[in-house]
């Protein structure tokens, strides 16, 4: 990963939410806008967080998203714009180290060449929210 550009290096961002349906909607957005080459959805977590005062406990679901650092703010962007939630958990991770193969994947998956009218597309949905 040494001689991949900033744009090119693999993030991973981290949400999570309370349904299947949510986790669903924000994996075929970013999927479908090609703002993340692929997303794992992870059920059965527990969350311990304190909301409104009290400590709460609840069953939620992970969201993990690849892409890459180019896409990264406007990934996060569209995560917000369909998350369920008030005060959305949605945090990028840098990987430190991936396989180059990997890496040119999320690369040719995130890329605008495949499918350029879906992305501005969902660029324009997002930004009339």
């Amino acid at each position: 990963m040494s001689g991949m550009a900033n744009a090119d290096k693999v993030v991973f961002i981290y949400t999570t939410v309370a349904s299947m349906d949510a986790a669903d909607a924000i994996a075929d957005t970013l999927v479908g806008a090609r703002l993340a080459a692929c997303a794992n959805i992870v059920p059965g977590m527990q969350s311990v967080y304190r909301w409104n005062g009290q400590i709460a406990r609840e069953q939620e679901i992970v969201v993990i998203l690849k892409t890459r650092k180019g896409l990264e703010r406007e990934a996060i962007k569209a995560v917000c714009a369909v998350h369920p939630y008030d005060v959305p958990a949605v945090t990028a991770f840098a990987a430190s180290s991936v396989s180059g193969d990997f890496a040119a994947w999320i690369g040719a998956e995130t890329s605008l060449d495949h499918d350029e009218s879906a992305r501005a597309e969902k660029a324009k949905h997002t930004d009339q929210e």
